[in-house]
């Protein structure tokens, strides 16, 4: 398998697998926290992935919201989540292909 074909995304398993990893691990939204303190600094506000902002808008403080996106990070994350995605299932195929040859 060259390098072209690994980064092809005839498998739709490797555009899954970045979707997942870019919701759960890619920090691009910053995003009131809900946290009110007498004394600074107060972590009132932190950047984190779109996972924990569902997490921490519909579960833990209902009225957060979005303070602002950072399309610099999410597009880098973006392509880091696929290149992690496409060597992954390069990986996993080469391991699998071996295991059938045994």
């Amino acid at each position: 398998m060259d390098f072209k074909e690994c980064l092809s995304p005839q498998p739709i398993s490797k555009a899954i697998l970045a979707l997942a990893l870019f919701v759960l691990f890619m920090p691009f939204i910053q995003f009131d926290t809900g946290i009110r303190c007498i004394r600074a600094p107060c972590p009132s506000s932190t950047t984190a992935s779109v996972a924990l902002y569902l997490y921490s808008a519909h579960i833990s403080y209902p009225n957060t919201m979005i303070l602002g996106l950072d399309y610099q990070v999410a597009g880098i994350g973006i392509v880091l989540s696929y290149l992690i995605s496409c060597i992954t299932a390069h990986v996993y195929w080469h391991f699998k292909r071996k295991e059938q040859l045994s």
